[in-house]
């Protein structure tokens, strides 16, 4: 599967930026900084958020999507999808864990906000051994010079095309 790129619509059929800017993502995307990128992010959001006893429910997708985003980088090499729905099949852990997670996709679609609520074991336990697995990545974190030339030609030819 691909990663799907998303623009808001005000760039979209305004030249030729959007899709030549897909085109390049396969070739200046680095899988390596997308799983220290999805890490980090994780790590800060769980240690924010989720090591009260109460914990904000929605804060779990702020660490599970990430989390999961390493796991799409790992299995497919690309970069992941936004849409969380499209990466939960990448969950195959104990069914308990699905059923608490389908469990709080269906709070947040009844109530978005979701508020205040006791630590979801399941779910708890999944982010630390998440965490604590992907934390053994080495990560090579610059961008190369010609994948930066790709982007700052891209950019240059865009400001152009756009006078």
């Amino acid at each position: 599967g691909e990663g799907s790129l998303v623009f808001p619509p005000c760039c979209m059929e305004r030249g030729q930026f959007a899709s030549r800017c897909r085109s390049l993502l396969s070739e200046v995307y680095s899988c390596e900084r997308g799983i220290y990128h999805y890490r980090s992010m994780a790590k800060t959001n769980y240690r924010g958020y989720l090591k009260a006893e109460l914990v904000p429910l929605k804060k779990y997708f702020y660490v599970l999507r990430p989390l999961l985003s390493v796991r799409w980088l790992e299995r497919y090499r690309s970069a992941p999808p936004i849409e969380f729905a499209k990466i939960l099949h990448l969950i195959d852990e104990r069914q308990n864990l699905v059923i608490a997670i389908e469990d709080l996709l269906a709070q947040k679609k009844s109530a978005p906000e979701m508020g205040l609520a006791p630590q979801v074991p399941a779910i708890h336990d999944f982010i630390e051994r998440e965490l604590e697995r992907i934390e053994a990545h080495e990560v090579e974190k610059s961008m190369s010079r010609n994948d930066a030339n790709k982007l700052n030609i891209l950019f240059q030819e865009t400001i152009v095309e756009a006078r």
